[in-house]
């Protein structure tokens, strides 16, 4: 007798260890809901304090609060999180998650089951990533917006193709601390780096993804014309409230912390005016943004050929009129070495003022003269050549490439 009670207490911790995940879709699309369902039933059964908004107790019991109110409703509870004091965190409930999910007997887990049980793991732990590092994840696309954008354009890869295998048109309505597809810093960033190895075979990658963009968009172009309409509001240019409209589902998304996590209508009416940045956007306004950013990739490494061409060009020709003998040579060496750019002009000043203390430029040859030929043979508009002492100790590390690069062409 007792064997079978222990029997069927274990199946019924079973059937409730499997409840976690057995509600995912194939395609995972509602993953991130059952992730918060279960984040708050958590908080609900271990928090100190459960009260909700409305003033009323639970419906009947434990399980018919969760089952008929928290599901449905989880934004009208409060949890005070904390248990004996004891703060009750995130964190802590991605790792009582794992511990249970080593309680389940895989084995007797059907072919799906097994499947959404490996999706809901997955997911646990890249959550607990985003949570645990968020300094990293903000280092990383504060200082590389490369990455930033192909996270992005991953995100709606995948949203495009969910609404392709459901055979649905969506529409996504997005809040977020920083802007997405965020061109104006890429176009920044582009200008002040040279592109890495690295870079650059993030750059191919991600012009991948834009192809595949612009694939998933024609198919989803292709779906049936949806016969329902969804309003939304939002502030327009003036500030002045305004009503958008869309054809087909409308899905709300918040973008924070490095991910972008789905919410109900009401947690993003909410959080409207505290966050700056709202995006309506579709298959169609995604490709668009896409597109551009693939245009502006294509329009930097025309524009990085060019120079290499140019530099070529520069090589061959001695601008004798400029420089005495070969010297063209060391002031192209000093160019490349210093990485010149539009924005990066103090290195002229040096190569400038070196050459001339060297008598490697003619005396003739001025600011003005050396600004006006530089802008023609690199096509960069400098405003202003300024004097500088190149034997300064602003100059040292100057001082120390340009005797490099002479002693250099010296020996050849």
């Amino acid at each position: 007798m007792k064997q079978s009670t222990n029997r069927l207490f274990k199946d019924l911790d079973q059937v409730f260890l499997k409840a976690k995940f057995t509600r995912i879709g194939f395609d995972c699309g509602n993953i991130d809901e059952i992730y918060n369902n279960n984040l708050n039933i958590w908080y609900y059964f271990q928090s100190d304090c459960v009260t909700k908004k409305d003033g009323n107790t639970e419906v009947n019991s434990k399980l018919d609060t969760i089952n008929n109110v928290i599901l449905l409703n989880p934004e009208n509870f409060i949890f005070c999180k904390t248990q004996k004091g004891f703060s009750l965190t995130e964190v802590k409930f991605i790792e009582a998650e794992r511990k249970s999910l080593l309680l389940i007997d895989v084995d007797k887990l059907s072919f799906s089951e097994q499947n959404q049980m490996q999706f809901y793991s997955e997911y646990l732990s890249k959550t607990y990533n985003y949570i645990i590092k968020p300094q990293e994840e903000d280092k990383i696309s504060d200082t590389n917006i490369i990455l930033k954008i192909a996270k992005e354009i991953e995100f709606f890869n995948q949203r495009i193709a969910i609404a392709l295998a459901l055979q649905e048109r969506q529409n996504y309505l997005i809040l977020s601390k920083k802007p997405l597809f965020d061109i104006d810093a890429l176009k920044q960033f582009l200008i002040e780096n040279e592109l890495n190895v690295f870079a650059k075979t993030e750059i191919s990658q991600l012009c991948k993804r834009i192809d595949n963009i612009e694939i998933l968009k024609s198919q989803h172009n292709n779906l049936p014309q949806p016969l329902n309409f969804n309003e939304y509001n939002y502030s327009g240019i003036n500030g002045k409230n305004s009503k958008g409209c869309v054809s087909g589902n409308l899905f709300y998304f918040l973008n924070i912390s490095k991910k972008i996590v789905r919410i109900n209508e009401k947690e993003f009416i909410e959080k409207y005016d505290s966050i700056p940045f709202f995006n309506s956007l579709n298959a169609g306004t995604i490709w668009i943004r896409c597109s551009e950013i693939r245009d502006l990739f294509n329009e930097n490494i025309e524009s990085e050929q060019m120079l290499i061409h140019k530099t070529e060009e520069l090589k061959k020709e001695l601008h004798n009129d400029y420089f005495k003998g070969n010297a063209i040579e060391i002031w192209q060496s000093m160019f490349n070495e210093f990485k010149i750019t539009k924005s990066q002009r103090t290195d002229i000043d040096f190569m400038f003022q070196v050459m001339k203390y060297n008598n490697l430029i003619h005396k003739h040859i001025g600011f003005v003269d050396i600004q006006d030929w530089i802008n023609k043979e690199y096509d960069i508009n400098f405003d202003k050549i300024k004097y500088t002492n190149p034997n300064s100790k602003s100059n040292v590390k100057r001082m120390s490439t340009y005797n490099l690069i002479n002693s250099n062409k010296k020996k050849v």
